[in-house]
């Protein structure tokens, strides 16, 4: 997962920050569209940014024909983006079951491009995707969801899951307060309890991160041979073996520093906490 989650902060890195505010001002019922993702999307989309939504439906009526289908869930993907993007501002105050509910998706997920044998799972192709400019990492990594219908659709429902997240806690947040040196401690704990294979996965991760901005070479030696999948999925493994309380400090500082696209801090909070010094 911190393979993943670093990817996902390089394509928000890339995402405009010129944009309107989310709009609450919108109260319209969006029209059915068939895929179980792209309707809870709509309607996350739609209690967090209703205008957002609406533009995405309106769109999306342009192509309508089954050749257009690559073009809608391509700007299905970028909507999706920018509203995660946008959503970074309430992560840090999002409650404890929501965390949880955000990362068993991804578990899900992860599970999912696992069994389907997806290039995704494969760390050096995710080092491909990094050494790519900014402005190439986002239609590259869209490119291939929008291409894949399984990927897609789960997707679109982790994004909604974590808008709905967003959304309550913009209406009623929660403070999680901030991390402490105990924090670590328990989460180098917690990680070194993990099977062998996973945690040296996870020490592989880390050589990733410190490898990250320097040669290409460097990226992809430190990552080589390593199934991103699989070490997410001992990422959630990890989560669920911390206290609450930490655990919940740990995702309010890393989520939001990924979701907005700071890949730089992210990558530092990923080395402060998971690894032993």
């Amino acid at each position: 997962m911190v393979a993943f989650l670093g990817l996902t902060s390089l394509a928000l890195r890339a995402v405009s920050v010129d944009r309107p505010a989310p709009s609450r001002l919108v109260n319209q019922t969006l029209p059915k569209t068939g895929s179980a993702g792209t309707e809870a999307f709509l309607q996350s989309l739609q209690a967090f940014d209703a205008a957002a939504a609406r533009r995405l439906f309106d769109d999306g009526e342009q192509y309508i024909s089954p050749d257009q289908r690559p073009i809608r869930r391509y700007r299905t993907l970028q909507t999706a983006i920018q509203a995660l993007s946008d959503a970074a501002i309430h992560m840090p105050n999002i409650e404890s079951a929501d965390y949880q509910r955000i990362l068993n998706k991804v578990e899900h997920g992860l599970g999912l491009l696992s069994a389907s044998g997806s290039d995704w799972c494969s760390a050096p192709r995710i080092a491909r995707v990094v050494r790519l400019n900014d402005t190439d990492v986002l239609p590259a990594a869209i490119a291939v969801f929008a291409a894949d219908p399984v990927g897609y659709d789960w997707l679109l429902d982790w994004t909604a899951t974590i808008l709905e997240a967003a959304t309550k806690a913009r209406r009623k947040p929660v403070f999680h307060g901030r991390r402490t040196a105990r924090d670590k401690l328990l989460v180098q704990q917690a990680g070194r309890r993990l099977a062998a294979d996973d945690w040296m996965l996870a020490v592989s991760i880390a050589n990733f991160s410190y490898a990250e901005g320097q040669s290409y070479a460097a990226m992809q030696n430190a990552v080589r041979g390593i199934n991103v999948c699989e070490a997410g999925q001992a990422f959630v493994m990890l989560s669920r073996n911390l206290p609450s309380q930490v655990n919940n400090r740990v995702l309010a500082e890393l989520l939001p520093a990924v979701f907005s696209g700071r890949v730089d801090y992210a990558l530092y909070l990923i080395r402060n906490y998971f690894f032993i010094d």
